[in-house]
Parts: C-alpha cells; sequence; structure tokens
C-alpha cells in the first residue's frame, strides 16, 4: 500500500491542506493518506490560538468525510508522555506490515558500522531494517529544511519518502539550494499543487477581526467554525 502520512495541528483545516492531499494522492498514486493530529506545541501550551482538540477533530472529520483517501489519525494526541513522529512511523510499519524479508535495494552510503548493522539485523533495534514501501511524508518546506533538529531524524530519513509543499514561487531547485548536507541522500519531490498561500493563522486573524474567510474552508466547514469562540480553548 501507498501510505502517506500529513502531520499538524489543522487550527483549522482549510482548502490548503485538502488541496496539498489531493494533488500529492493525484501525483504520487497515494492509497490512503493519514492526517496525524498534533497535539498543542509545548511552546504555545496556554495558547488561546489553539482550539480544543475535540473542536479541531470534528472539522477534520468533516473536511474529509467524502474523501476515502483520507483518515484521521489520533495516535498522536492520545499517546501519554513527548510524542515524537518517528514513533509514528515506527507503529504504522507495524500496523501495515510494511517490513520486507529481504532487501529490495542496496543500503544508503555514509552508515556507522552500528547503523549498518541495525539496518540489516531489524531485531538488534526498534526500527532496523527493510521496508517493502517507504512511507510518503507530507510536509511544508520550513518543516523540511529544520528536519536535520527533529528527534531521531536520521531514522526518519530511512524510513520516508518526503513530499514537500513549496512556498509560492518557489521551483524544486530553490528547495534544493536551500538544504543541508543531512539532506544529500533523502527521497524528497515537490508537490505539485496550486500555490495557495492560505494558513490558519490568516484565517484565525480574520475570524478575529471579522473579516471574510469563508472560502478558505470547505462549506460544510465553514459552517461550523464560523460559530465557534476561538479565544475560548474550552
Amino acid at each position: 500500500m501507498k501510505l502517506a502520512i500529513f502531520p499538524g495541528t489543522f487550527n483549522p483545516i482549510h482548502i490548503g491542506h485538502l488541496m496539498i492531499a489531493e494533488s500529492a494522492c493525484i501525483q504520487f498514486g497515494l492509497e490512503k493518506i493519514k492526517l496525524v493530529v498534533s497535539p498543542f506545541p509545548p511552546n504555545k501550551l496556554n495558547s488561546k490560538d489553539f482550539l480544543p482538540i475535540n473542536k479541531r477533530v470534528a472539522l477534520i472529520e468533516e473536511a474529509i468525510k467524502d474523501n476515502p483517501r483520507f483518515e484521521i489519525d489520533l495516535r498522536e494526541i492520545n499517546r501519554k508522555g513527548p510524542s515524537y513522529t518517528v514513533e509514528t512511523i515506527h507503529e504504522l510499519i507495524q500496523e501495515f506490515n510494511l517490513r520486507a524479508k529481504e532487501p529490495s535495494q542496496p543500503p544508503l552510503s555514509g552508515r556507522s558500522k552500528k547503523e549498518f548493522d541495525l539496518y540489516c539485523h531489524p531485531e538488534k533495534g526498534d526500527l532496523g531494517g527493510f521496508l517493502k514501501e517507504k512511507i510518503h511524508f507530507i510536509m511544508g518546506v520550513d518543516s523540511f529544511l529544520s528536519l536535520p533538529s527533529w528527534h531521531k531524524a536520521h531514522e526518519l530519513k530511512e524510513y520516508c519518502k518526503f513530499l514537500i509543499a513549496s512556498r509560492p514561487g518557489w521551483q524544486k531547485i530553490d528547495v534544493k539550494d536551500s538544504l543541508s548536507s543531512f539532506h544529500d541522500e533523502i527521497e524528497w519531490e515537490i508537490i505539485d499543487s496550486p500555490p495557495l498561500a492560505i494558513s490558519s493563522t490568516q484565517i484565525r486573524s480574520r475570524k478575529r477581526e471579522n473579516k471574510s474567510y469563508r472560502y478558505l474552508l470547505p462549506e460544510r466547514v465553514y459552517e461550523i467554525y464560523k460559530n465557534l469562540d476561538i479565544e475560548n480553548r474550552y
């Protein structure tokens, strides 16, 4: 199965998110995209900008209910303690039986002896071994550029192919010119999606200022969101 994850706070989900996901589905032949709902960022736990999780989830469910390839995933919200994307990847590898008994391709170069040993002998480590198919990871270009700072980022690059939603006006060469040496052996592609300059921050701001934002959201999502009090998290 061609599986993808699309993590985000979705605060709220908007047509930009949905256009990116749908474009990735068509371009890369994805069979399922899991919208992995992220909890509050640690530095914004008390921010009134964040809707309660149950309200965010309700908006996502409304937005994707007519698309059988999209699925909401709440594991990072339900996970106790700090939640890391690499844990989600590990769980999905198990759930979708993505491990292969034999390597489909030779190991990547540049490994340490320990990394190579874990790669060839998965029983010695949590995320060793070969995959039948890499998990596709949908993310924005800013997150992709910051990937080296992520928890166990070297494991993410082994087990994921990154599908990048670029900035409006950016081409693949612009992204490539901004990458670090860490990105050298990462599989990645640019999602061919219309450059919609829409953000959840913009929507929240326009709602707060009583400005129009109606057509930045799916119609059914708008009908729910317009009645929410975004200043009250509870």
